[in-house]
């Protein structure tokens, strides 16, 4: 199951530091090591965050990968950040929390994170007209549909630093299997850093015409009855319409204008049910609700950002997280006093790919149930519904890449990085490889799923940290519900023209 995370920094605090193989760096500092312009986030710089507070500011500097140490002219400050000494230092990148730097260029491998600030010079001018609508969330995944490349999959969306590294398990639920190599393309289309474990095949076996879905407790379920719903209402009307095929036309609702967290009811109808037990897909995407409101809390940090995560990186506080209160999508049934009851729940998370999950439902199913999704107002996006037997689990067969390619060209070190334990590969904006695998000759006899393990790090953009306000950060760290309230105007000036920007701000669009 995704924990339902979705970009929480705050959740960093429970977790130790996880490290991967590759460093971005940045351009050597022109000031002296003691002067301001250290500060600036205009000026290049790097900011060594040590988990026992102090931190290093370096001028220049370089990373002795064998020895996992950075090495170079800094300024040391205290926790209080005074100085107290300039000069030549080694330090272990082991006892760093946060490495902040805000210039990116391919540099030797070491086990450090870059956590990048300042970047205004490359978004695009869609994305300046609406920072908070910026387009974001870790990798997509593509494979043809059969006519052309299609997006199918995003990996490990709430893993939004090291510590929050996830595996993420996708269907490949419209993917064409046109002979025994199949290809996915994994891209990275926003101003992010990603760095990838592994991305592997997971092959389920099932009959010619049946299908295969996975649930949230790692189940996965082969069905050749699927059926589809007779009604479907919400509060604006009869919505069937949009549920009832995966075509691309989705259901989804407005937030609420006072409070962010405010839920709501589908109301769903399946008629001729049989003594079969049964489980309910849905597909599914978030909208951007969550997305304006981890960004908008980055602003709230503002140019600490960096001082922010180290702390939350290092430490242990009181601090709750807003987006528990989102939720995901409750299924729930009516019990005979009319009161509706939790049954189960998808917490599927990211804006990009429509995913297809289902969740089973209680054996004793009766034939006039009443079915219904609750949800917060304005937080989903909804292509399908149905109704689909299952009887006994299957277990999948795992499939690692045989062959990458980068521009055209194999790429054996991005293979061996997805392949060795350990051992990771870090994507830039713009980054795009293929990978191949070689699957069975009876591939038609597969349902096709992508099993991905990584995390990804958020570029800030300088016109998030104008809004720099700690009271407000406050709010929602200790005071999650009366944020959603107090950010709801906000969100709303922006919710109609949201979806619009986030996919034309597309790096490279």
């Amino acid at each position: 199951m995704k924990q339902y995370i979705m970009y929480s920094f705050l959740a960093i605090v429970l977790f130790g530091f996880t490290s991967c193989d590759t460093i971005k760096t940045v351009n050597r500092l022109s000031a002296q090591p003691d002067s301001s312009s250290i500060y600036d986030i205009s000026t290049p710089f790097l900011k060594a965050h040590m988990k026992d507070g102090q931190v290093y500011v370096f001028s220049e500097w370089k990373v002795m990968g064998r020895e996992n140490l950075i090495q170079g002219n800094a300024t040391l400050l205290s926790i209080d950040r005074d100085v107290l000494k300039t000069g030549s230092f080694k330090i272990s990148i082991d006892s760093v929390a946060i490495i902040e730097s805000n210039k990116v260029i391919t540099s030797s491998p070491a086990n450090a994170l870059s956590f990048l600030t300042g970047l205004s010079g490359v978004v695009t001018g869609i994305c300046l007209a609406n920072p908070k609508a910026c387009f974001g969330s870790c990798p997509t995944f593509y494979t043809s549909n059969g006519d052309s490349m299609v997006i199918q999959a995003e990996g490990f969306s709430s893993s939004v630093a090291p510590s929050l590294i996830a595996t993420d398990i996708d269907a490949l639920y419209s993917a064409a299997i046109r002979d025994e190599i199949f290809e996915i393309e994994m891209r990275n289309e926003a101003l992010e850093t990603h760095v990838i474990d592994y991305v592997d095949l997971l092959l389920l076996p099932k009959s010619s015409d049946d299908r295969v879905y996975y649930d949230s407790d790692g189940l996965y379920w082969e069905s050749s009855c699927i059926l589809s719903p007779s009604e479907c209402y919400d509060q604006a009307g009869d919505c069937l319409a949009d549920i009832i095929e995966y075509d691309g036309y989705e259901w989804f609702s407005e937030a609420d204008s006072f409070n962010l967290a405010e839920q709501e009811i589908i109301e769903i109808q399946f008629d001729n049910l049989t003594d079969d037990r049964y489980g309910l897909i849905i597909g599914a995407r978030q909208t951007l609700l969550t997305t304006f409101l981890f960004y908008q809390t980055l602003s709230y940090m503002g140019t600490n950002v960096g001082e922010w995560m180290a702390l939350l990186e290092r430490s242990k506080t009181e601090a709750k997280n807003p987006f528990a209160l989102l939720g995901g999508i409750e299924v729930v049934i009516k019990d005979k006093h009319g009161q509706w009851q939790t049954v189960g729940e998808m917490e599927e998370i990211g804006p990009i790919a429509t995913d297809v999950h289902i969740i089973p439902l209680p054996e004793s199913l009766e034939d006039d149930a009443k079915l219904g999704l609750r949800l917060t107002k304005g937080n989903w996006r909804i292509d399908y519904i149905a109704l689909a037997s299952i009887q006994s689990a299957i277990e999948p067969i795992r499939i690692e890449p045989t062959m990458v390619y980068y521009d055209s060209n194999i790429d054996e070190k991005a293979l061996s990085l997805l392949k060795e334990p350990e051992k990771k590969l870090t994507t830039l904006p713009g980054d795009i490889y293929r990978i191949l695998y070689a699957i069975p000759d009876d591939y038609k006899s597969y349902e096709l799923f992508i099993e991905s393990r990584g995390y990804y790090l958020e570029w800030i953009r300088d016109e998030w940290i104008t809004e720099e306000d700690p009271q407000r950060l406050s709010q929602i760290l200790f005071h999650p519900k009366d944020a959603l309230k107090e950010l709801a105007s906000d969100f709303k000036e922006i919710e109609a023209e949201m979806e619009d920007v986030f996919w034309r701000s597309k790096y490279g669009n």
